[in-house]
């Protein structure tokens, strides 16, 4: 079974000489939570 998570998709453009060569994007699970460093 595959639930819905909330997900940021963040995209960036890689542009030289004014054209588009390619798009970087990251995907960020929401409903992660993120343990501090020196955390176990």
């Amino acid at each position: 079974m595959v639930e819905d998570q909330p997900v940021r998709e963040e995209s960036i453009p890689v542009v030289r000489n004014g054209r588009v060569l390619a798009v970087i994007t990251r995907h960020t699970n929401l409903a992660m939570m993120r343990t501090p460093a020196g955390w176990s």
